[in-house]
């Protein structure tokens, strides 16, 4: 029997922890950072400003609403 060792990447919530698309089938694998990152887009996952990512979660809204708000006021200095 051969045996090979491959990497993957699983996405958690940096403020919940939840993993991406856990609740279907179990964790989902994807091959680089920028697949993991476009799945979760379209999943309705959110990248804030410092680069954290933050799940659909309703709890998040203040979050994503104050990030919004920074990423409005860093537009207006530009």
């Amino acid at each position: 029997m051969a045996y090979r060792t491959t990497t993957c990447v699983l996405l958690d919530c940096d403020v919940c922890g939840y993993t991406l698309d856990e609740e279907h089938e179990g964790e989902e694998h994807y091959a680089t950072e920028a697949d993991a990152l476009k799945y979760a887009r379209q999943r309705n996952w959110s990248q804030l400003a410092d680069g954290r990512v933050v799940c659909d979660d309703d709890r998040h809204a203040a979050l994503l609403a104050a990030d919004a708000a920074t990423r409005f006021e860093t537009a207006l200095e530009a």
